[in-house]
């Protein structure tokens, strides 16, 4: 279990504090308090929530992640549940409070964005100035961030596929593209299910009627970020459509290689077969006076020779070979 607490005092030093009751009743209108909260210990998840005074709802979500993006405006202040990416690209649930003058992040799995943006902020910054929402808008355009990376790592891998699917390969290297196709498939469809449900709590945060943000200075802030992830999801439409056209290409090698084969077969047998045709004749079981002189056997040799020289090089005419 970790909580890391950070106190952005404007007319003070920006400093991390020991989380207690005093902290949070002696906030003043220019300071900011960021809690984050990480792990799944009961007794610490309902310390936390008494604190800052959650409500019960509130505190079913913290102990029992709902695991997809929701919003609930409480008394106090707003609860956003939205997932974020973990290791390995697996959802994990993160819960945003905002108050007045305090903000709380709680997921039970650790969350890298979350540390990236900690750790950015050294140093003494003009947060303690700002409010709750703004600094909320920050975390989630983070998180909006991460989405984007991801994209970028799926574009990547998906250019890979396409020049390993442009060159000739063994059997064992067409499979393990076909098996290559299908994990991006799941890593591209996980992600989408994952950003797209979050298009209706973002636009509910930059809607005007949402009077908590709608009346602050951050309501420019969540338009751009409810703008930011349609782009986002966009994105991963796009790498959706990257990986159908790789497919597309796959199969069309494919094609083209089963082509490839069936013009070689098909060119043996126009060498082979009128010599066939000849031996066949000639070795038909009836007499026949032009079987009689044995120099033919080499006039037929000669003539079946002939045929596949002028094949290959009417086949090589026509650039078939």
């Amino acid at each position: 279990m970790s909580i890391v607490t950070r106190l952005f005092d404007a007319d003070g030093t920006d400093r991390e504090v020991d989380l207690d009751a005093s902290v949070v009743k002696g906030l003043t209108d220019h300071q900011l308090l960021w809690t984050d909260v990480s792990g799944d210990d009961e007794g610490e998840l309902r310390r936390t929530a008494e604190l800052f005074s959650l409500e019960s709802q509130s505190v079913h979500n913290l102990l029992k992640p709902i695991g997809r993006p929701r919003l609930y405006v409480l008394t106090d202040y707003f609860e956003v549940n939205v997932v974020a990416l973990g290791d390995d690209e697996e959802p994990v649930p993160l819960d945003l409070f905002a108050g007045a003058n305090w903000v709380v992040t709680v997921h039970h799995d650790e969350i890298a964005f979350l540390a990236e943006f900690r750790d950015q902020l050294v140093g003494d910054t003009e947060l303690g100035r700002i409010e709750a929402p703004s600094f909320l808008a920050g975390l989630l355009d983070w998180q909006i961030g991460t989405y984007f990376e991801s994209v970028d790592e799926l574009e990547r891998a998906v250019d890979v596929l396409d020049e390993r699917a442009l060159r000739k390969r063994d059997y064992e290297d067409r499979f393990s593209v076909v098996t290559d196709l299908v994990r991006l498939r799941h890593r591209i469809g996980t992600l989408r299910r994952m950003v797209t449900p979050h298009r209706e709590v973002f636009g509910a945060l930059a809607r005007p009627e949402f009077e908590v943000i709608a009346t602050s200075d951050s309501a420019a802030h969540f338009r751009a970020i409810a703008d930011r992830l349609e782009r986002a999801i966009d994105a991963v439409e796009n790498a959706r459509d990257l990986l159908i056209g790789s497919f597309d290409l796959y199969m069309t090698q494919t094609a083209q290689r089963t082509n490839d084969v069936m013009r070689i077969l098909t060119i043996v047998n126009v060498i082979l077969l009128p010599a066939v045709v000849l031996a066949g004749i000639m070795g038909m079981n009836f007499k026949v006076g032009f079987f009689e002189n044995a120099n033919l056997f080499w006039v037929v040799l000669g003539v079946m020779v002939a045929i596949a020289v002028i094949s290959v090089l009417v086949a090589r005419w026509r650039r078939w070979l």
